[in-house]
């Protein structure tokens, strides 16, 4: 009896269908947020500072993770040459 392996499953494609992560992230569902409340009129926000949410937040979050990311390896530096 013979096993017929389906197209997708054939040696050397295994690897083929490897889904990456997408989605949404905070500062873009802030930023849908601040649009639909200026749309709605719910806050009273230049329409400026709602779009420039769309960039600012990503860049702010970036400068603050890499901020954090450098601290701690200046910490670790620091320890380390301290118990030397």
């Amino acid at each position: 009896m013979r096993v017929q392996v389906p197209p997708a499953v054939k040696k050397g494609e295994e690897n083929m269908n490897v889904s990456t992560g997408s989605g949404i992230s905070i500062g873009g569902v802030l930023a849908i947020v601040l649009t639909v409340l200026k749309l709605l009129d719910k806050i009273d926000m230049s329409w400026f500072f709602v779009i420039t949410s769309f960039i600012w937040i990503p860049v702010i979050m970036t400068i603050f993770i890499s901020l954090i990311f450098f601290v701690v390896v200046v910490t670790v530096v620091f320890i380390e040459k301290l118990y030397r």
